[in-house]
């Protein structure tokens, strides 16, 4: 149990898993528009997520800088081409 200030400023004592924001040490329990605006920035958050999670892949498969340009040297342009495109074709844009 902790305590918080709930929606008419009273301060009440609030089970650990009540929902409340914390303001310069001061617990509030959360308004629906609160959770609503919560669950929209998370819904927003995790479509971006899905929308980049090509770009870490891609990145995780070419490996460092330096892999990549010892790949470069050891194998020649036209190599490192064609490994690009290979990952580009495995790891596709999101829409």
């Amino acid at each position: 149990m902790r305590q918080a200030i709930d929606l008419e400023g009273n301060l009440v004592d609030v089970r650990d898993n009540v929902a409340v924001k914390t303001v310069d040490g001061v617990h509030y329990v959360l308004s629906k528009d609160d959770k609503r605006e919560i669950k929209e920035r998370e819904l927003s958050w995790q479509a971006e997520r899905k929308a980049t999670e090509y770009i870490r892949a891609r990145s995780a498969e070419r490996g460092t800088v330096e892999e990549q340009l010892e790949f470069l040297v050891e194998n020649g342009l036209e190599a490192y081409i064609a490994r690009d495109n290979e990952i580009r074709l495995k790891y596709p844009k999101g829409e």
